[in-house]
């Protein structure tokens, strides 16, 4: 069943705005508040919901986490506090996971350790918080946000388990008429039935430049795209990594997702239909509009600009 009232919202935004970026329908799709699939009451992951992560099978991951957390500690001279600070800490599987496992070691990390979970759904916010508020004082870390954490040097661990896969992506298409080699696939409206779909245009000025930076990177090392050819490519992923120094100056980076190098994330022979996929009920569709707000959407991390970025940054 189509959730209507964040179609309808984003129906209206097209009617007034023009054409719609692939990335802001996903941003509305995913995070619209109260409704879009990661802001609403429903829990999406786990084996009654639409995905499982490596959290929800088991501990282990959460366990060998907590162990790379240690020794990174213990490298950097065992500084006091420690942070740890989780994009996507959703209601803190992974991060219960680690403590416990510290708690079990009875590891000297515990007295120095603290929690920045950064996760957007209110509600599996306020489940973290509940469950953080349980544990036993003796493990219990700090809980810490961007308005209450203390302004010294972080030295910590941040951690990204399969976050930067849901970030808002581009959607191109390769068009060697173009001016640049390829066109932007954007979201609008069928003038007969109003269903959304799909509709190729130059990108809009304000990322254009950003975007085709990335597509001539692309190109110089694989070649122009493909006629027809789709690919993904997310400005926000590159806005994170450049933001990292804003929440750690000493430490480590731990990113853990599905993806490939550019060359062959963007490779013609086994990817003209690019990566992106939506999720639902532990299927995967290529329908990306349909259902807005019901179902995940996600495409593969271009590790190649990801690790260029965090370099840069």
């Amino acid at each position: 069943m189509a959730h209507q009232p964040l179609a309808a919202l984003i129906a209206e935004e097209i009617r007034a705005r023009g054409r719609m970026s692939f990335a802001r329908f996903m941003e509305r799709a995913l995070l619209e508040p109260g409704i879009g699939y990661y802001a609403s009451k429903r829990v999406r992951a786990g084996r009654s919901g639409d995905f499982m992560t490596a959290p929800e099978l088991h501990p282990l991951l959460g366990s060998a986490i907590a162990r790379l957390a240690e020794a990174a500690w213990e490298r950097l001279g065992r500084p006091h506090p420690y942070r740890w600070i989780e994009f996507g800490a959703g209601s803190g599987t992974l991060l219960l996971a680690a403590v416990a496992h510290l708690g079990r070691e009875n590891s000297p990390l515990l007295t120095a350790l603290e929690i920045e979970p950064i996760e957007a759904n209110p509600f599996r916010r306020a489940e973290l918080e509940v469950s953080v508020a349980a544990l036993p004082q003796r493990t219990r870390p700090r809980l810490v946000d961007r308005t209450s954490a203390t302004q010294h040097e972080v030295a910590g661990i941040v951690i990204a388990n399969e976050f930067l896969d849901a970030l808002p992506f581009h959607v191109v298409v390769g068009r060697a008429a173009a001016p640049r080699g390829f066109v932007e696939r954007c979201v609008g409206i069928d003038a007969l039935s109003g269903d959304l779909t799909w509709i190729e245009a130059a990108p809009d000025a304000a990322y254009e430049r950003l975007l085709g930076a990335r597509v001539q990177a692309h190109v110089a090392m694989s070649g122009p795209l493909a006629e027809g050819q789709l690919a993904e490519f997310s400005l926000a992923a590159d806005a994170w990594a450049t933001s990292l120094p804003s929440y750690l100056a000493r430490g480590l980076v731990l990113v853990i997702d599905y993806g490939r190098e550019t060359v062959q994330l963007r490779d013609a022979a086994t990817r003209m239909a690019g990566t992106a996929l939506a999720y639902s009920d532990h299927r995967a569709t290529s329908d990306l509009l349909g259902d807005p707000g019901n179902r995940d959407l996600t495409a593969h991390v271009d590790l190649t600009a990801l690790r260029g970025a965090a370099a840069a940054a």
